[in-house]
């Protein structure tokens, strides 16, 4: 639109562009340095009235050689003829030359016997007699010239040459935003390119260190892509997601192997070194230069929106929408995953957790975005890499979904498995086993006392407890600490 206006402004007054406007659809639909040269050739002499018009590149070399590029009218094989045949100065070519390298428009008139012209000899009917050469500079430097030729000697008068150097320093200038873009867009995917392998290489590492948590990185990041591209978030949204879904373990890299796949009960102690994973993710990450913020994703993606995540204890709108999305991908994965802590726990159990906490630990947006992929074929594979079906599998049908209204208000909504509680929670009810006040495990714990308290409920009420000795005897009769804590 701007550059319509543009040409319509500054060429309406000179009969041979009012036309010109054109020139603007042509920088607005063209996709390539080529097309939009080429296109503006062709405007020229459909709509200026020429014979034929060209444009031509100078080389970085000492004479600034040009080559042409675009052409229409004349094919620029036959320009390349021209010129290989010492025919450029009586055919007016030479002109660009001279307009290069005095950077000022040169006009050449060609008097000789038209039936001697090289340009009848290139095929054409109607010789060329008039040309000129508008210098075209790109930024600061002059990237070559366009040409246009007349059968009327006398077309280029004084006005026609200022609308013509008006109508290339516009072209220059787009040709100048067209570089800029092509050379942040080519450093961006170097950059890209180094991050892509920096994370491949941090992947490797961790692999080396914990295998488990490697392919569990893979899976996440592949249903956090899925979720994201649900939610119909931006191309470049959805590459720092996976980028942060694909590292968010990376800190586990300082955990002790020891502490990640113990298969027995994890101590308080465990369970403080292993939720330090978030914060060493961070420190890991937060140097390297993502145009997106993939550490902030990672150090938060144990974050709840009711504030009982960690490290930091965020919620709601404090908790960045990327890690919300790895957060819900984190525990499906996990669920539906082997361990050697613990079998898989299946799909109807890992879907069912994330309904039980949707719009309260978890985003409604993310819950409801990978239920919506999870009923359609092939979520096995999406989230587990392969087609074995691990547990019990929701069929495509509405009526197999289990119901919020459903699932028990009092007891884990798992029925007939233990109940499953997240680190924090396992950690507040060993140290309530160990005779600590709500104070004390707040103080341990470097939490407030008001998230002990919603640890300790939610733990109740999973364990179907009413009080703090039916939870120590629940937790003890289901081994609760130790094979069916989350350590995603």
């Amino acid at each position: 639109m701007t550059v319509r206006l543009a040409l319509e402004g500054k060429f309406d007054s000179a009969a041979a562009f009012r036309a010109f406007m054109d020139g603007g659809a042509t920088i607005a639909h063209a996709h390539s340095e080529t097309e939009l040269l080429s296109g503006m050739c062709r405007t020229l002499v459909e709509k200026g009235g020429y014979a034929l018009a060209c444009a031509l590149r100078a080389a970085n070399d000492a004479n600034r050689t040009l080559r042409p590029i675009a052409s229409y009218g004349i094919e620029t094989s036959a320009i390349e003829t021209l010129h290989r045949n010492g025919d450029a100065a009586n055919s007016g070519l030479l002109c660009c030359a001279t307009a290069v390298r005095t950077i000022r428009p040169t006009i050449h008139t060609y008097a000789a016997n038209p039936s001697a012209s090289p340009w009848r000899a290139a095929g054409f009917d109607i010789v060329p007699i008039a040309h000129a050469a508008i210098p075209l500079k790109v930024g600061a430097s002059i990237f070559g010239a366009i040409v246009v030729a007349s059968a009327d000697p006398d077309a280029f008068d004084a006005r026609e040459v200022e609308h013509l150097v008006e109508f290339a320093d516009m072209l220059g200038s787009v040709l100048n935003a067209w570089q800029a873009r092509n050379e942040a867009q080519a450093s961006y995917q170097t950059a890209l390119s180094v991050l892509t392998d920096t994370a491949q290489a941090l992947s490797t590492a961790l692999e080396c260190h914990d295998p488990y948590t490697a392919s569990h990185q893979r899976h996440v990041a592949a249903l956090s892509v899925a979720i994201a591209q649900e939610m119909t978030l931006s191309a470049g949204e959805i590459e720092g997601i996976r980028f942060a879904a694909l590292l968010h373990d990376i800190g586990k890299i300082a955990v002790p192997l020891e502490i990640c796949c113990k298969a027995g009960q994890l101590i308080v102690h465990e369970i403080r070194l292993l939720q330090t994973h978030a914060e060493a993710g961070y420190a890991i990450l937060k140097g390297l230069p993502f145009p997106w913020p993939v550490a902030t994703m990672v150090v938060q993606h144990h974050e709840r929106l009711d504030g009982s995540g960690y490290p930091a204890g965020l919620k709601g709108n404090d908790i960045v929408p990327g890690a919300r999305i790895v957060a819900v991908a984190d525990v499906v994965e996990a669920m539906m995953s082997h361990r050697p802590y613990r079998p898989a726990l299946g799909q109807a159990s890992a879907l069912a957790e994330i309904m039980r906490g949707r719009g309260v630990q978890f985003d409604a947006c993310v819950v409801d975005a990978c239920l919506a992929i999870a009923r359609r074929p092939g979520f096995n594979r999406l989230v587990l890499g392969c087609d074995a079906t691990i547990g019990t599998e929701f069929s495509g049908e509405t009526s197999a979904w289990p119901d919020a209204a459903d699932l028990p208000a009092t007891t884990s909504p798992y029925r007939t498995s233990p109940p499953r509680l997240t680190l924090q929670q396992s950690a507040a009810i060993q140290l309530l086993a160990d005779g600590k006040s709500v104070k004390e495990i707040a103080r341990h714990m470097n939490i407030g006392i008001g998230t002990v308290k919603a640890h300790l409920a939610i733990a109740y009420k999973a364990l179907g407890a009413r009080n703090r000795m039916e939870a120590v005897v629940q937790a003890g009769f289901h081994a609760i600490v130790g094979s069916t804590v989350s350590r995603c």
